[in-house]
């Protein structure tokens, strides 16, 4: 009985680690979307 109260707290550390680095994944995807507009930004008002 412990053994699978161990697996199964186990399976749910590793499924909310996965969402973890996907949320992470989505937030750097976002953070260099955001950053490459701004560089965009910057050189269609300088240039």
């Amino acid at each position: 009985m412990v053994k699978v109260l161990g697996s199964l707290f186990w399976m749910l550390d590793t499924g909310s680690w996965i969402l973890d680095a996907g949320f992470w994944m989505l937030d750097s995807r976002y953070w260099m979307l955001d950053t490459r507009y701004k560089i965009h930004d910057l050189v269609t008002t300088t240039g």
